[in-house]
């Protein structure tokens, strides 16, 4: 059992993704729940930009075939982590500071 746990936690490890993320227990504890918003929008934030900008390509094309608007622009929301205090839901606009 405990080389299952190691291995588990290596190859979650090599993938880049966080244990709470995939749900591996480490340290003999599961997280609480700050802990798992927390690591979702740090793998977003960290992880997400190429898949993302992948992702806007067609959207891209359909905008400069059909002539759309100018001022028309296809994106994503940027996060800022903040603390439970600052703001209830644990993030905001990454623009709001700016």
């Amino acid at each position: 059992l405990k080389l299952y746990d190691k291995s588990n936690q290596a190859n979650i490890s090599g993938q880049g993704i966080h244990p709470v993320l995939a749900n591996i227990e480490t340290a003999g504890k599961l997280s609480s729940g700050s802990e798992i918003r927390n690591a979702l929008i740090m793998y977003i934030t960290i992880k997400a930009p190429n898949p993302r900008a992948i992702l806007l390509k067609p959207f891209e094309l359909v905008k400069k075939l059909d002539k759309w608007d100018a001022d028309i622009f296809l994106g994503f929301k940027d996060v800022e982590m903040t603390t439970l205090d600052e703001n209830p839901k644990g993030s905001q606009d990454a623009s709001i500071n700016e």
